[in-house]
């Protein structure tokens, strides 16, 4: 018989360069990239993201 698998699902970290500790959290897909312009609600206005480990 077969095993059940467990479907681990992977999360990627993106941390604002503004320093304001903000960050956003997305679930990891085949292309991802490196960083996002995303926008920051502390500082009000839009940032980019980088993926941290």
């Amino acid at each position: 018989m077969k095993k059940n698998k467990k479907n681990k699902k992977q999360y990627l970290k993106y941390i604002s360069n503004s320093g304001s500790g903000h960050f956003y959290i997305f679930k990891k897909r085949k292309n991802y990239v490196l960083s996002i312009r995303k926008y920051d609600p502390i500082f009000k206005k839009h940032y980019i993201y980088k993926y941290e480990k």
